[in-house]
């Protein structure tokens, strides 16, 4: 058997649960700029997309 060039891990959401902590921060960066994103809302619409373009549906 040959020897692996290299090992992948999905870490995201397999080894470590960071979504509730993203959530927490973009909660944090957008205080002032109108209601705070409920983790609902975060898990339906914005879970998977890069923080462009969750940021673009918030604003």
């Amino acid at each position: 058997m040959a020897t692996p060039a290299a090992v992948l891990f999905d870490f995201d959401g397999v080894i470590v649960d960071s979504e509730r902590l993203h959530h927490e921060t973009m909660v944090e960066a957008m205080a002032g700029q109108g209601p705070a994103t409920p983790w609902e809302f975060y898990r339906e619409h914005l879970m998977g997309f890069d923080d462009r373009g969750a940021f673009a549906v918030l604003l």
